[in-house]
């Protein structure tokens, strides 16, 4: 037998973390490995399909697509398999919607947004190198690289345009920063960091971070820092 090719479906069974309901039928879209990891992120399908319920079949959204009506970080894209990932921004403009995908209680989630807040996004640096003539290259969370002249730290947030890619600000974590938990019990709740603990070879960096009245200790690289004398992202989200 020849090679069909790598299958475009997925077993719903197998779609831990997606927010889909349950159907008839027993599959739904794979998501292609890209900008974010397989197990991290939504085929685009399902996002326009089964979260926001702009179309009813695969059909439907394959042409809706295909007619450069959906952007992603601000980009058109033409592929229904196209992984989408944490805060990621979905836009249909001709439709008036605008959205963010964000963790919450263990499941990716939409997050309607203002328009003009499609424009900007927040990207953890996973990375860094230094490349020709001293410029700093920083891998993000999302696949992109940047480059700059500005010395930032791994696990730092960079607030960016999109899709020019311009550096707008910069959130480490630190003490009485904002901070977004990515896995776990606590993955979607926004806490403030009290205090920090640095990594050896043999442990990780921990963070000390207050929800409401409750101080929990938890990985840093669970964490995303989303601002520091106020959130980037609405509080009352994580609720």
């Amino acid at each position: 037998m020849g090679n069909q090719g790598e299958s475009k479906t997925l077993k719903r069974s197998m779609t831990r973390g997606w927010q889909i309901s349950k159907k008839q039928y027993k599959f739904t879209v794979k998501n292609k490995c890209g900008p974010h990891s397989a197990n991290s992120s939504l085929s685009l399908t399902v996002v326009i399909r089964d979260l926001i319920k702009l179309t009813n079949t695969y059909k439907e959204t394959k042409n809706l697509i295909n007619e450069g009506n959906v952007l992603i970080d601000s980009k058109k894209r033409s592929d229904p398999q196209f992984s989408v990932g944490i805060m990621d921004t979905i836009s249909i403009p001709e439709e008036k919607l605008f959205y963010r995908l964000l963790p919450h209680k263990n499941v990716l989630t939409l997050v309607k947004i203002e328009k003009n807040e499609s424009n900007t996004k927040l990207c953890k640096i996973k990375s860094k190198h230094t490349i020709k003539n001293g410029l700093l290259q920083y891998c993000l969370n999302d696949g992109r690289n940047i480059l700059s002249d500005n010395n930032y730290k791994v696990g730092d947030t960079l607030k960016i345009e999109l899709p020019t890619q311009k550096i707008l600000d910069v959130f480490s974590l630190i003490q009485g920063s904002y901070v977004l938990i990515l896995q776990g019990k606590l993955s979607g709740k926004i806490g403030i960091i009290e205090s920090q603990t640095i990594g050896t070879l043999s442990r990780k960096s921990m963070l000390k971070v207050k929800f409401d009245n409750v101080v929990t200790e938890l990985p840093a690289d669970i964490s995303f820092s989303i601002g520091k004398d106020k959130s980037q992202l609405p509080l009352e989200y994580s609720d």
